[in-house]
């Protein structure tokens, strides 16, 4: 049996109406996010913080609890996802931990994310490095989250660890 790591918290109970699981989530992502402030390799971690037309959540927080229908393209429930949403900002400021895999892969946009990566529990967060600049024109480095979600099935893990063979760091 795999040694749970100590920083890693309980997964959720889903169970109940959909509006209370609902703010009780969004609780969590306020105090981990919004209020935790949480750091990757010593950079702060930004979400999308657009809201969402049909909901009063922003962008972000939907990125870690649903995922996009194949066939209507709008987003739906992933109570994999949700239920391991305490999970999201421990991870992060967790990723020197040996239970987690961290590496740069460059993705077919072109674009370079980072994959940080608790194997053993087949759960995976992805960032995108990006440079910011304040109001004073000084640059500045973030982590910008794009989403979060539970590998559910061989050919996740396979599509993963293609991924991690073909890194780029």
């Amino acid at each position: 049996m795999i040694k749970k790591p100590t920083w890693l918290p309980k997964t959720l109970n889903l169970d109940g109406k959909w509006e209370d699981v609902l703010e009780r989530l969004y609780g969590i992502f306020e105090a981990d996010f919004i209020n935790g402030k949480p750091r990757f390799e010593g950079m702060p971690v930004w979400w999308n913080r657009a809201e969402d037309v049909d909901w009063v959540y922003e962008e972000g927080f939907w990125h870690l609890i649903s995922e996009k229908d194949k066939k209507t393209k709008e987003r739906i429930p992933d109570f994999g996802r949700a239920k391991r949403l305490p999970w999201c900002a421990p991870l992060l400021t967790n990723s020197a931990d040996s239970a987690v895999t961290v590496f740069e892969y460059r993705e077919a946009s072109g674009k370079v994310r980072t994959y940080v990566w608790l194997v053993a529990f087949d759960y995976l967060v992805v960032l995108e490095k990006q440079c910011r600049r304040d109001s004073s024109g000084n640059s500045f480095h973030v982590c910008f989250l794009i989403t979060a979600y539970f590998l559910c099935g061989d050919s996740s893990r396979r599509r993963i660890r293609g991924k991690y063979e073909n890194r780029i760091k």
